[in-house]
């Protein structure tokens, strides 16, 4: 639970953060394909809380004669907002203050609840040799309910800011 304490335009929190995870998988192989499977769950409990059953999987084929590998994954994740967030937007819509910088509307309590996170990856392994491996991949994140900062104009004040729905392609490549 939260409690402030005021003085003047000062606020102190206090809040008690609980949290857990667990995580299970499993490797399989056969032939030139490998499966990874994987389920975790966590609970979140601080300011506000979620629940919620993530799974993962990835597939890997080896085509032996080219030393090339494919693969693509998917994974689901809690997004938790940070906990800067939470405090601010648990009282900011009610304070005279923070209002107009939360860009707050009418009768909303800004609570901010955690989201979660679809990501997809497709990726390509290419061997040269013994010595030399070129890998790439392309990222699809699809998240709802994110959160970062913002800062007010140019000083040193950070404030949270949340968003619905986010897609964010993305591309990775190495070469070792």
């Amino acid at each position: 639970m939260i409690y402030p304490r005021r003085k003047l335009l000062q606020i102190h929190w206090t809040c008690r953060h609980k949290g857990a995870g667990l995580y299970v998988e499993d490797q399989i192989k056969a032939g030139n394909w490998l499966f990874n499977l994987g389920l975790r769950g966590d609970v979140y409990n601080g300011l506000t809380s979620a629940t919620q059953t993530e799974p993962r999987v990835g597939i890997a084929y080896n085509v032996k004669p080219s030393a090339t590998v494919l693969r693509v994954s998917y994974a689901r994740s809690l997004e938790t907002p940070f906990n800067e967030n939470l405090v601010l937007s648990s009282t900011g819509c009610s304070n005279a203050v923070l209002a107009p910088l939360l860009a707050c509307s009418a009768g909303a309590s800004g609570t901010m609840r955690p989201g979660f996170r679809n990501e997809f990856h497709a990726g390509l392994q290419q061997a040269f040799g013994k010595r030399v491996m070129v890998s790439g991949e392309y990222i699809w994140k699809f998240t709802h309910n994110a959160f970062d900062f913002s800062v007010l104009g140019n000083t040193p004040i950070t404030f949270p800011i949340d968003w619905h729905n986010s897609k964010i392609p993305a591309t990775h490549c190495v070469r070792t």
